[in-house]
């Protein structure tokens, strides 16, 4: 297999391009909306946010990634429930109900309709 690599990405007149190199170009023409979210970031952003060794384009989302941390203010509660307005979390008990059914559902409902 290691032979196939070599004949394809070595031929005479070629190209010599990395494979995530291409997409990077190819990205504004692909354009899709994804929900990025996570309660452990000091592991994200140390691996990410260090220059020296992340892919280029990475380390620039990562660094935007910092940036809205630091300049948000997180609700700290004993659940991870992105897309939850105040009213509703102040209705969540301890096996996720609120007054108006399973909070768990609404939650997975508003992250699907983010993507178009």
């Amino acid at each position: 297999m290691g032979v196939y690599y070599r004949d394809v990405y070595q031929q005479e007149g070629g190209v010599s391009l990395h494979k995530q190199d291409v997409n990077r170009l190819l990205e504004p023409f692909m354009w899709h909306e994804v929900v990025f979210t996570s309660v452990f970031w000091d592991n994200f952003l140390k691996l990410r946010c260090d220059a020296a060794s992340t892919y280029v384009p990475f380390y620039a989302f990562a660094v935007l990634v910092k940036h809205a941390l630091e300049d948000s203010t997180p609700t700290v509660g004993d659940y991870h429930v992105p897309f939850l307005p105040d009213d509703e979390r102040e209705q969540l008990t301890g096996d996720m109900q609120g007054g108006s059914g399973c909070v768990v559902e609404s939650i997975c409902c508003r992250c699907f309709r983010v993507v178009p």
